[in-house]
């Protein structure tokens, strides 16, 4: 999506990001050389690297904030579009309450998880540079560290599974709870009149789900936190490993212990920042995959033009049309039709049944938000055929 929709930003956003951990990586070779007294007179190099370090980060950052708004307003703009350009049927059934998710939390979520791709590619820029200084220092010794790491990353990576998991299923709950609350702001009045109905609702449905989400957000946040905290104790086992096991196999002098030491002090944050983004780039993945599954359609080509105004018609027909559509979490299925009716300008008609029997629906189809799956509308003897006749059939009508 990012190469789609801002490929030179991205790479301008990556090249400071690599700029920037690159200095960082080396201020961190030139204090261990400072350490062991082999800097003399590299004042200014670590000046200027210090300059550049915070002039990248400071280009990345702002690269990618730029970027970030850009995408986000991209988002919510063809999201709004898509959703017009969707059959009104289609978005009956998924419901305001997905809509609104999406609209709202799905897009944060995946601009939040666009904002942490300049820490990304900083630390990892980092993370290289390190590895790289402690590859010049001891190879063997790198080996060593990098196998523990290894063992790290691997035990961290497992949980943090479980933890997108629960970050799907707190999404599917986060869409149940909005439902609940549009039937709360939907159904206050018949809520009200009801007691035992509205005790019910309270207790099975919007506490039930709330308490849900509550227990599976809780336990993704006692993952990761859990996570963090073996990252960081794996970090000082390896310091111990080389300040107290290393030394007794021989072959290692000081400076090289002391510039493993600082560098894997030094890494721990990077590290620590790489692992923990997991969390909010499981959700951005989440995210875009709720807005992918929402399947809303875009506009044929042939619409997105001027349309010619509505003319006066003499006669409209519905022939033999049917309708047929299942509810969601419901047995059966809603049948109408087949039904024939023909309309004059001029004439009042009265729609009457009951509750159900398909008042509405009929509307629907008699002024095209909805297409029969049988039969034919027909305006002065022409069947409606393509989705530019249905467009200018639209425009017909107004609602009162």
């Amino acid at each position: 999506m990012l190469l789609r929709n801002s490929r030179l930003a991205l790479v301008l956003a990556v090249v400071t990001g690599l700029a920037s951990g690159a200095s960082s990586a080396g201020l961190l070779a030139m204090t261990g050389a400072a350490l062991v007294g082999k800097a003399q007179g590299m004042g200014w190099y670590f000046a200027a690297l210090c300059a550049a370090a915070l002039l990248s980060r400071f280009a990345s950052h702002a690269v990618l904030n730029w970027m970030h708004h850009g995408l986000v307003f991209q988002m919510r703009t063809e999201l709004g579009t898509r959703m017009l350009a969707t059959p009104l049927r289609r978005l009956e059934d998924l419901g305001s309450h997905r809509l609104l998710a999406a609209l709202t939390g799905d897009i944060s979520f995946v601009g939040a998880g666009l904002m942490l791709l300049p820490q990304l590619i900083i630390h990892l820029a980092i993370l290289l540079g390190c590895l790289g200084y402690m590859a010049w220092l001891s190879r063997p010794l790198l080996l060593t560290t990098l196998g523990f790491m290894a063992v790290g990353i691997a035990t961290y990576m497992l949980p943090a599974r479980r933890s997108l998991g629960l970050m799907r299923t707190a999404r599917e709950l986060y869409d149940r709870l909005l439902k609940h609350f549009d039937t709360l702001s939907e159904g206050t009045k018949e809520l009200k009149m009801h007691r035992e109905r509205r005790l019910a609702f309270l207790r099975e449905d919007l506490v039930g789900t709330s308490a849900s989400l509550r227990r599976v957000d809780a336990l993704s946040g006692a993952i990761d936190a859990a996570n963090s905290s073996w990252g960081m104790l794996l970090f000082f086992a390896i310091i111990g490993l080389l300040l107290f096991v290393m030394p007794t196999f021989g072959g290692i002098d000081s400076a090289t212990l002391t510039g493993f030491s600082l560098t894997i002090l030094y890494m721990q944050q990077p590290l620590d920042s790489v692992l923990n983004s997991f969390h909010g780039v499981g959700q951005a993945t989440v995210a875009l995959g709720k807005l992918e599954a929402l399947g809303l359609g875009e506009e044929p080509p042939e619409l997105q033009g001027p349309l010619e105004a509505p003319r006066a018609f003499e006669r409209l027909e519905l022939r033999a049309i049917t309708h047929a559509y299942r509810r969601e979490h419901e047995d059966g299925r809603f049948l109408l039709g087949p039904i024939d009716l023909a309309l004059r300008p001029g004439e009042l008609v009265f729609l009457v049944g009951g509750n159900g029997s398909g008042k509405t629906t009929l509307a629907k189809l008699l002024i095209g938000l909805y297409t029969p799956e049988s039969g034919a509308v027909v305006l002065d003897g022409k069947p409606l055929a393509s989705e530019q006749d249905w467009e200018r059939y639209r425009q017909l009508f107004s609602s009162v």
